[in-house]
């Protein structure tokens, strides 16, 4: 996976059974911007299964990195 830039990384994890998740960190990621807020940073990602060494499958698609938080501040002060 990596951004319109020179960076790249990999994972490997074996898979057992018919499905799962693989949960990865990325340090620093260029996060994508909604129009009009900023730069639109998009990685190419591409996902490869192998079977002994070999790839049967394989799928591409760019993605976009982005982070939400819910702030649960009152909207109220203390004089209400």
């Amino acid at each position: 996976m990596a951004p319109a830039g020179p960076s790249s990384f990999h994972v490997t994890h074996v898979v057992i059974g018919s499905n799962g998740h693989r949960y990865f960190h990325i340090e620093n990621p260029r996060l994508w911007w909604p129009r009009r807020c900023g730069e639109a940073d998009l990685y190419d990602v591409v996902v490869r299964l192998l079977r002994d060494g070999v790839e049967i499958d394989r799928r591409s698609f760019r993605h976009g990195l982005r982070t939400i938080e819910l702030d649960r501040t009152d909207l109220l002060d203390a004089d209400g």
